[in-house]
Formats: C-alpha cells, structure tokens, sequence
C-alpha cells in the first residue's frame, strides 16, 4: 500500500514536473551544493521523525535528485548522505521504528531506550557533518576502485 501511494505521488510530481520547477528555484536563489546539501538534510532529519524510510526514499528524494544533479553535487555522495539520514530517522523520537523494535525485543520502557541511544544518535549526526562537508570521505573508495563521477 505504502509503494502504491509512493508511485501515484511520484506520478503527480512528475506531471506537475515539480523536480524540474524546485530545481529552477533553487538556481534562481544562488544555492551552493553545501547548502543545498545543508538544505537537504535539514528536511530529511525532519522528515525521518514523522515518516518511515521507504517512504521517504519513494516519495521525497525523487523530487530531491534532479536539484543535486544541477548543482553537480555528486550522485553517490548524496545517495550516501540520504542514507546516513534515515538512518538517524530509524533512530529519531517519535517515529524511529528501531526504537520500537528495541523496546519490545528488550521489555525496556521507551525513555530508557531513547536515553540509550542518545550518545549513539550524536555520533552518527557527527558522521552526518563530515560525510556532508567532506564528500571525499564518501567517494575515496569507489575512486580508488575506477569511479569517475
């Protein structure tokens, strides 16, 4: 049900040519890729308290792609970045499903769980911050391996 909604949203998005509309707006304010970066994971940490991961995968960075190709942010640097971000929302009160899962695996109450994770949620905000300003942690390897994005 949740990909069916996902499909008739990104079938909407693509007859409104919303991507094409955003990407124009973005250029038209001057967005360096470091801030639209900073944009990006602004909406995705918001996004990933409120909604799952495969919907925002189906419905949201859709729209998001066009905008970073535009601004040559790199392809697999911001598929990383996306990641890194619902990651942290699997995590994130008040919807992070892992919390969830850990609550009943564990029979722990929900503020302990979450009390838990903090320090865990800090680092990988930490990781956030250095795989978005310095895209060569991401991209060393497959570059090492031939890439040439």
């Amino acid at each position: 049900m949740l990909i069916a909604g996902a499909m008739v949203f990104n079938y909407v998005i693509t007859v409104e040519n919303i991507p094409a509309s955003l990407s124009a707006l973005l250029q038209e304010c001057e967005l360096s890729p470091t801030g639209y970066l900073i944009l990006v994971n602004l909406l995705l940490l918001v996004l990933g308290c409120l909604l799952e991961g495969t919907t925002i995968l189906l419905a949201v960075v859709p729209v998001l792609i066009p905008t970073a190709e535009a601004l040559g942010i790199d392809l697999v640097h911001f598929g990383v970045v996306v990641v890194v971000n619902i990651m942290l929302g699997l995590i994130t009160p008040p919807y992070g499903l892992l919390l969830f899962i850990m609550t009943n695996i564990s029979g722990a109450p929900l503020r302990l769980i979450v009390r838990d994770t903090l320090p865990f949620l800090f680092a990988m905000l930490a990781v956030l911050a250095l795989i978005t300003f310095v895209p060569a942690v991401v991209l060393w390897l497959p570059r090492l391996l031939g890439y040439q994005g």
